[in-house]
């Protein structure tokens, strides 16, 4: 399935969780399948805030 989406999307990719083990998973799972456009949020949502990074709260 990440094949066939890699090879439809010519979109950037932005993967993160909230400490970023399971987003790095995931990372190395897509470089598999040939993703050329991703990124990874080092350290997760939680590193973000630490940094002063902008959240927007999704709403209900």
């Amino acid at each position: 399935m990440l094949e066939a989406l890699a090879k439809q999307s010519n979109q950037q990719l932005m993967l993160y969780c909230a400490y970023g083990e399971r987003s790095a998973m995931a990372l190395k799972k897509i470089i598999t399948a040939r993703f050329e456009n991703i990124r990874h949020l080092e350290g997760g949502m939680e590193a973000w805030i630490h940094a002063s990074g902008p959240v927007k709260m999704a709403s209900q």
